[in-house]
């Protein structure tokens, strides 16, 4: 495991420093080895912590109808469909905690790129374990902007959650 997390280690400070542009330090043995060995201590850092590091694809599917009727019959009737599909990297951070036996809490924030200008969700939930799962109460704030036909669109949604997670 530690030659595994060595090498690792070695490739994300090489990857690292080139995503940069600084392909210079990415030749550099010493240079590499110190950022390799400071994400060592980060992510060992981390896992004592209980924070968990995450990441995936968001996929949006974005599906909008208007229809104007006019009661007048001077204006016409006006449609408007669009459907689009966005997809992004997510990167974010969570953790969660226990207050108890049944009773605990979750903090989670991630933010994703790519075909949105962007999004950023941050949610926080407490919840109460059961015998088959848990049940979540919180809030969500979720915030992205999207083009679409030579503009862009913010979309926000916020508001309470609730949840059962299911465990097998």
């Amino acid at each position: 495991d530690v030659v595994v997390m060595a090498s690792l280690a070695q490739i994300a400070g090489i990857y690292g420093f080139l995503l940069f542009g600084l392909d210079d330090l990415a030749s550099n043995t010493a240079a590499v080895a110190a950022v390799g060995c400071l994400w060592i201590v980060l992510l060992t850092y981390v896992c004592y912590r209980g924070i968990e590091v995450f990441g995936g694809l968001r996929y949006m599917d974005v599906d909008l109808k208007v229809g104007i009727d006019p009661i007048d019959p001077a204006f016409l009737s006006r449609s408007f469909e669009a459907d689009r599909s966005y997809s992004d990297f997510m990167l974010g951070l969570r953790y969660r905690d226990d207050f108890s036996e049944k009773w605990g809490y979750s903090l989670r924030a991630d933010g994703s790129w790519g075909d949105t200008e962007g999004s950023y969700n941050a949610i926080a939930t407490l919840y109460r374990q059961t015998g088959n799962g848990e049940w979540s109460f919180g809030y969500r704030y979720f915030d992205t902007e999207l083009r679409a036909f030579n503009s862009t669109v913010t979309l926000t949604l916020n508001g309470p959650v609730v949840g059962y997670t299911f465990r097998f």
